[in-house]
Order: C-alpha cells, then structure tokens, then sequence
C-alpha cells in the first residue's frame, strides 16, 4: 500500500499556483491580451488559449486546497475526539465548510471567465479571497487552541495571525483602489497603460490581488510541520463474501483472502 506524508500535499499547492500564474500570465503578455503591467490574475485567463491552461491548473489547485482543508479538519478531529472539548471540535467543522467555500470560489473563478459569466466569477472572487480570509482567521484562532498537536509551533502560530492581519489589510486596501480605479477606467480595461486616467489605481489594486492570492497560498504552507506528523494511505477497495460489508479506506483491515473457483485464485 503507498503512503505518503500529508506535507506533501502542502507542497504541491505551494508549487502550483505560481506555475499557474506564471504560464498563464506569460501567454497572455505574449499573445497581445493583456498589459504586462500586473493585470489582474483572472485577465490573464479570459481568453483562449491562455484560459484553457488558466482553469485546468487553476481547477486542480482548488481540488488540492480541498483536500488540504479536509487533512486539516480530519488532523484536528482526530486528535481531539475524546477531549470533550466541543467548542474546538465544532469550530473545526465551522472551519471545513468555510474552507470548502473557498475552495469552490477558486474553482469558479478558474472555469467561469469574467467575460463570459461575470456574476458566477464575481461570486466566486468573492468566495476565494473574502471567505477564504475567514477561514484563515478561523484557523489561526483554532492554531492557538490545539497546542497539543504534533508538529505544533508557536512560531507558525504567530506567523498565521501576522499573515491573516496582512492578507485582511491587503484586501481592504485592494477594495479601496479597485474602487477608485473601476470609477475612471476605459472602456477597455485589460489594456490600460502607463499614463492611462485611473492607472495608478488600477496597478495598485492589481499588485494588491496578487499579493493577497501568494499570502493565501503560503499560510496552507505554515501548516507543513504539523502535516510531516502523520502519513496517507491510499483508499483500500476489498471484495468480500456475499452479504459482508467493505471499507473504503478509514481503520486498516485485512485483506480478503482470494476465492477459488474452478481451481483458479481469483483475486
């Protein structure tokens, strides 16, 4: 049976979304679509063939913060079943359903373009960056309750606060600019330029977007000395006799010895 670290998947997320970033922004900047002067992350992939690689990396990358969520909530559920300690146990589910929110945000703003669907990708921008900052303030306060769990640091406890205070800050002034800038923008926005009225703004709001998207991807990254404290296992299917029951995955079983038939194992 393969194992694996749960790090490893922090490690994965960490990766991705850069790379996303990077190849999707560079043909966009190549192909003419967008100004090279920080667009917003989700004008570089409105148009093909740029947002074809835009949403199937984007997609996986909120698959992956989903399963990074759930390995959270299960880390935390686990440990602290028998602790009677119902207030830490209920917010940990408060926490999986926010944090699931967010991750289907992500995947909305990676497979509905704000040219095509703009309400569905407004919906789920919002479900990205405003809901998926609660989650960060839910597990920061949840970090400073489960000092018992191994691989807990109080370091990476006080960095999750200072990054969820500047992801908060981020956002607020992100809102302020791309306020300000959304009042005196052209007609044709992905191609405003040095010198453009509102440009200032725009760039401001634009750097901010992007600040706020890595300050995000990198809090899941604070949580990789806690994930190297427990390992994966891969879901086990057995085929058992009539009438029995099978586990997907959970407590370990033994395997079903296989069934012969005719003089032949069948597994």
């Amino acid at each position: 049976m393969v194992t694996y670290r749960g790090h490893f998947i922090l490690i994965a997320l960490t990766i991705l979304f850069p790379l996303t970033c990077i190849i999707s922004y560079t043909m966009a900047v190549l192909l003419g679509h967008v100004n090279a002067w920080f667009p917003y992350i989700s004008d570089t992939g409105t148009r093909p063939p740029e947002s074809c690689v835009f949403g199937f990396l984007l997609g996986i990358y909120a698959l992956i913060c989903a399963k990074a969520i759930h390995l959270r909530y299960r880390q935390v559920s686990i440990y602290y079943t028998d602790s009677n300690r119902n207030i830490l146990l209920i917010t940990n589910k408060v926490a999986l359903f926010i944090g699931w929110s967010a991750a289907l945000g992500i995947y909305l703003v990676a497979n509905f373009q704000e040219t095509n669907v703009l309400a569905v990708h407004l919906i789920g921008a919002f479900l990205a960056f405003m809901i998926g900052c609660v989650y960060m303030w839910v597990q920061t306060v949840i970090s400073y309750r489960t000092s018992l769990l191994p691989g807990h640091s109080h370091n990476y406890t006080r960095l999750r606060l200072f990054l969820t205070v500047l992801n908060s800050l981020g956002i607020i002034v992100f809102l302020v600019f791309a306020t300000i800038a959304s009042s005196k923008k052209p007609k044709d926005d992905q191609h405003w330029g040095p010198g453009s009225d509102g440009f200032t703004e725009h760039v401001v709001s634009t750097l901010l977007e992007w600040v706020v998207a890595f300050i995000a991807t990198g809090y899941f990254l604070t949580f990789a000395k806690e994930f190297h404290k427990f390992e994966l296992q891969e879901a086990k299917l057995n085929f058992l006799e009539s009438g029995s029951n099978f586990e997907l995955g959970g407590k370990s079983t033994e395997e079903t010895p296989p069934v012969t038939i005719n003089g032949i194992e069948n597994y």
